[in-house]
């Protein structure tokens, strides 16, 4: 299993405020790696106001999802993305990709291998609920 996280900063502006234009982006990528669409696009827009408005677009994929998180108002970072398969992918391609589609100016990528390794210590058991309080008088 890959999970692929990118940060960056991206030129596209048009494109990282157009929710439809990011779900055909995202369908491009899932046919660029040969993989399948198993549901979505689900396309959520942030109420529209100062630098942290923006879009998220994900799609199920039948090896997990890709999603992209945008802020175009933003001047240090504008977009968040991540991929995430149980199939190995190209992480180049996927990366080639978002440089020619989001016209990057620059950006960071981690790619972190699934599952993560576990801690040995058992989990601690956690209390039960608190209980309702019965209604007064």
């Amino acid at each position: 299993m890959q999970h692929l996280l990118a940060d960056g900063l991206a030129g596209n502006l048009p494109l990282l405020r157009d929710g439809p234009a990011l779900c055909a982006f995202l369908g491009r990528l899932v046919k660029l790696l040969e993989m399948e669409v198993m549901g979505g696009p689900l396309v959520v827009e942030a109420t529209p106001f100062g630098p942290m408005s923006g879009i998220t677009a994900t799609l199920i994929i039948s090896e997990s999802h890709i999603t992209i998180h945008t802020w175009p108002e933003r001047r240090d970072f504008n977009f968040n993305f991540d991929a995430f398969s149980c199939r190995p992918f190209n992480v180049q391609t996927v990366l080639d990709f978002l440089v020619r589609e989001l016209r990057m100016k620059r950006y960071a990528y981690r790619v972190l291998a699934r599952p993560l390794p576990l801690d040995t210590t058992p989990a601690a058991p956690q209390p039960p609920p608190p209980r309702p309080r019965p209604p007064g008088p």
